[in-house]
């Protein structure tokens, strides 16, 4: 879910490498970005 409607979409089409993506710092930041549509 996005943090606000106007920032939706705005990593559209980007790549992230996160690693640690499973859980805490990394797993937080995998979810904001994939709803920003990042693709992970």
């Amino acid at each position: 879910m996005p943090l606000c409607p106007c920032s939706r979409g705005r990593l559209t089409g980007k790549v992230a490498i996160i690693s640690g993506g499973a859980t805490g710092m990394g797993g937080a930041a995998s979810e904001l970005f994939a709803a920003e549509g990042v693709k992970l």
